[in-house]
């Protein structure tokens, strides 16, 4: 079983998650993510990468999929008949997978977080090599929310509480929108001092973390309704302005 993709923070998760099952004896030593890198060509050594896998699993960055080198890896793995799927929210690319086990399969990764990308790999497996452990369901963690150092709670989704307990009236306020994705693997010095230090200098902080693009089919929030409902209270705006820390467009 391969993942592979050029997401670094994605490439590091699901390798934590392979090293930890296949330590503990619950996955073969041959499933494993492969990292590719932005100068990636395809070549024979991708032939040789790919060859002889079960299932591969692809996840990318930016425009791949628009690439030669996709291009090339679907006619090789078609050709020798290796199952496909694209990991995206945009793009409903898959080959020689039943649909039922695509959806779940991509469950997994978009819900994200350790116990999801453990039973990533436990599933996968178990589809093509016997006596592996049964995966659990994939397991929904919050898609869009608000996020603040210290709180008791993992997040709040309540706008009213947050600005109960961590706002001011006489304050302005502004709104940090950041991936959650570094909510969840818990990636937040960045956000923890810039929050800190606008409320140091006299601001109301709401940073709210979401998915920059969302599959609504599995619950995802749009960013509309993520800014309608943290940033926003009866259709008027509680913010003064936003900083967006993601780093690819909107629209």
């Amino acid at each position: 079983i391969i993942y592979l993709t050029n997401d670094g923070r994605r490439y590091a998760a699901m390798k934590d998650s392979c090293l930890m099952l296949q330590e503990q004896g619950k996955i073969s030593d041959l499933c494993m993510p492969v990292k590719m890198e932005k100068s990636s060509e395809w070549s024979f050594g991708w032939e040789k990468k790919l060859s002889g896998a079960k299932l591969v699993v692809a996840r990318f960055l930016n425009s791949v999929t628009k690439s030669d080198f996709w291009e090339s890896c679907m006619s090789f793995m078609k050709a020798n008949n290796i199952p496909f799927l694209l990991d995206s929210v945009k793009e409903d690319i898959s080959w020689g997978i039943e649909p039922e086990i695509a959806r779940r399969l991509k469950e997994y990764t978009f819900y994200a977080g350790r116990t999801n990308f453990n039973n990533f790999w436990l599933y996968a497996a178990s589809l093509y090599c016997d006596g592996v452990e049964s995966a659990s369901e994939p397991k929904p963690i919050c898609w869009a929310g608000i996020y603040h150092a210290g709180m008791e709670e993992l997040c709040m989704t309540n706008l009213d509480e947050y600005r109960s307990k961590y706002c001011r009236n006489d304050r302005p306020t502004f709104g940090i929108l950041f991936y959650r994705d570094e909510w969840i693997w818990e990636d937040l010095d960045y956000i923890d001092a810039l929050t800190a230090e606008a409320e140091a200098q006299g601001y109301n902080v709401i940073p709210v973390f979401t998915n920059q693009v969302a599959d609504t089919s599995i619950g995802m929030m749009t960013l509309r309704e993520v800014l309608s409902s943290y940033f926003m209270k009866d259709g008027v705006p509680v913010i003064d302005t936003v900083i967006t820390t993601m780093k690819f467009s909107h629209t």
